[in-house]
C-alpha cells in the first residue's frame, strides 16, 4: 500500500508494504541539540480578600531542542519544554498553601516565521491536576486567535489574569498542590521559516505590551495561589511573573533569545526509512532498522511510539541506525524514526510502520510434561 503524505511543507510518498516507512525530509536541519535554560523569575502576588501584596523570586527556566540551521521556506519542528516547578507548602503570614491554579505559560511563536501548529507533547508532563493541559495561540489579550502571536500552555485558557475566563478568588484550569514538585508539558512547534540570511529566534512572551514588565498578567508564568489560615478561612493570591533576578531588575536569560536558527540554503535533503517486523508478543525484543539516505556523515536517530520516545537516540553509522526495544503492552503501535540531522544534513522524519503487539497465548490444557501426568516409569 502506498499513501501519498504532506509533510513539513513537501509532498510525500509513504510505502508501509512489508512494515517499511519512508518520508523525505521537507525540514532543514543541521543539528538540533537540547539547550538547557534556567533562570529566575521574580513574582508579585496580591491578595484577594484584602490589601496584602508580596513578592518573591522562584527557580523556573525552559529546556529547548532546535535546528541550529534551516534551508529557507523549509517548515520544520522544534520542541519547548517548561522545567520542574515546585508548590511550596508555606504561604504568607503563617497560612498553609493549598494548590496553585488557573496555570498557564506563554511563549511567542518566533517572528520571520510562519506558523504552521503546535501540540503537547504526550507523556512529559508530571503531578497536574484539575484541567488537562492545552495549548492554545492567543492575541495579546489572551483571547483564542488565529492570528495570535503568543502560544499558550494551560487549562483550556481558565487563567487567573488576561484572557476571557479568568477569576481572582476562584479554583481551574490546570492546579498542583501545596508542597508538590510538577511538571508542565513539552510542545512541539510547527513554522516554515523565511529568507536566507534571516535568523529565528524562539523567546518566552515578554516583547508585547507589559509582557515584560514586573507584575503584569501578560507576564509569561501566572497562576492563583490558594492560602488557608486556621479555622479554614481562604487566600487567594494572583501571582504573576516575569524572567528577571528581582523586582528592579532587568529580563534576564529568561527574556533573551532560547535559541538562534540561522536560515541558510546549502544544506542536503535526506530521507529516512524504517523497517521493523509487524508482529509481536508482549515481551519480546523487536528490531527497529533506520536507513538515511543519502549517507549523512553523523547525527542520530531517536526511535518513537507515537509520540513517546523508545529509549535513547542511536548514531548513524554507514546512513543506518539499528536499535532492539521491548514492547511492554499489547496493541497497534505506529512507530517512526526521526533523524535528527547533522552538519550539512536535513532533518527528516519516517513514515509510521504499525507493530501489532499481541498477549502470550496460554497453554491448551491437557499439554503438560509428562513427569506431571503421573504415568509409570516416570518419576516413580
Amino acid at each position: 500500500m502506498v499513501s501519498t503524505l504532506m509533510r513539513r511543507g513537501v509532498g510525500v510518498a509513504a510505502s508501509l508494504t512489508g512494515c517499511v516507512a519512508l518520508v523525505v525530509g521537507g525540514a532543514g536541519v543541521s543539528s538540533a541539540a537540547d539547550v538547557n535554560l534556567p533562570f529566575t523569575a521574580s513574582c508579585h502576588g496580591w491578595q484577594f480578600p484584602g490589601p496584602i501584596t508580596h513578592n518573591e523570586t522562584r527557580d523556573s527556566g525552559v529546556t529547548i531542542s532546535a535546528p541550529t540551521v534551516v534551508p529557507p521556506n523549509s517548515t520544520f519542528t522544534y520542541r519547548l519544554a517548561p522545567k520542574p516547578m515546585t508548590v511550596p507548602n508555606d504561604g504568607y503570614d503563617l497560612r498553609s498553601v493549598v494548590n496553585w491554579t488557573r496555570l498557564k505559560f506563554d511563549f511567542d511563536i518566533p517572528a520571520g516565521t510562519s506558523y504552521v501548529g503546535a501540540q503537547i507533547v504526550a507523556g512529559t508532563s508530571s503531578n497536574l491536576g484539575g484541567v488537562a493541559p492545552t495549548i492554545t495561540r492567543v492575541n495579546d489579550a489572551g483571547s483564542p486567535d488565529p492570528n495570535g502571536t503568543h502560544l499558550r500552555i494551560s487549562g483550556n485558557n481558565i487563567t487567573a489574569g488576561n484572557g476571557p475566563n479568568t477569576d481572582d478568588n476562584g479554583g481551574g484550569g490546570i492546579e498542583v498542590g501545596g508542597g508538590k514538585t510538577f511538571q508542565l508539558p513539552a510542545v512541539d512547534v510547527t513554522v516554515t521559516s523565511g529568507a536566507v540570511g534571516t535568523q529565528i529566534k524562539p523567546m518566552l512572551r515578554v516583547s508585547d505590551t507589559n509582557s515584560g514588565s514586573y507584575d503584569s498578567a501578560a507576564n509569561y508564568l501566572t497562576f492563583l495561589q490558594q492560602e488557608t489560615l486556621l479555622g479554614g478561612v481562604k487566600y487567594w493570591l494572583t501571582t504573576n511573573c516575569s524572567p528577571r533576578d528581582n523586582r528592579s531588575a532587568g529580563l534576564n536569560a529568561g527574556g533573551q533569545p532560547l535559541a538562534v536558527i540561522n536560515v541558510d540554503s546549502s544544506l542536503a535533503q535526506t530521507q529516512t526509512r524504517i523497517d521493523a517486523p509487524g508482529k509481536a508478543v508482549v515481551g519480546d525484543s523487536v528490531e527497529l532498522t533506520a536507513t538515511v539516505t543519502p549517507w549523512p556523515s553523523g547525527g542520530t536517530v531517536q526511535f518513537r511510539d507515537g509520540g513517546v520516545d523508545l529509549g535513547a537516540p542511536v548514531a548513524v553509522v554507514n546512513g543506518v541506525a539499528k536499535a532492539n526495544r521491548t514492547m511492554t503492552t499489547a496493541g497497534d503501535h505506529n512507530i517512526t524514526a526521526y533523524y535528527t540531522g547533522s552538519a550539512g544534513f536535513m532533518e527528516s522524519m519516517s513514515g509510521a510502520v504499525t507493530i501489532n503487539v499481541v498477549e502470550p497465548s496460554e497453554p491448551e490444557p491437557g499439554t503438560g510434561s509428562l513427569g506431571s501426568l503421573g504415568t509409570p516409569g516416570f518419576g516413580s
